[in-house]
């Protein structure tokens, strides 16, 4: 994976050349797949929380093949796959 990030980057949209910073995140999995990107404006930070929260919902999807629906945290239910086995969540969360 070490070769591969800065191949990855130098392809990006936001690289502008050595000696220029910009705010770019990069979720890449143990299989060189990229899993999210978020680029910023160089005045725009970036959330540590959201990039945990980000790694953590990666991982429970590979772990156990739901679904995280959007503003999901580690406490929230998931969304079974395929939709038609999703029914369980959404009488659960439009109660």
């Amino acid at each position: 994976a070490s070769a591969y990030v800065p191949a990855v980057t130098r392809q990006a949209p936001h690289f502008k050349g050595p000696g220029f910073a910009i705010r770019g995140l990069f979720i890449i999995d143990h299989n060189e797949v990229i899993k999210h990107i978020s680029i910023n404006d160089l005045p725009v930070g970036q959330s540590v929380e959201e990039t945990l929260r980000l790694v953590k919902e990666f991982q429970i999807v590979e772990v156990h093949g739901e679904v995280c629906p959007a503003n999901w945290t580690p406490d929230s239910p998931m969304i079974k796959s395929p939709p038609t086995a999703s029914k369980e969540y959404f009488e659960k969360v439009n109660k």
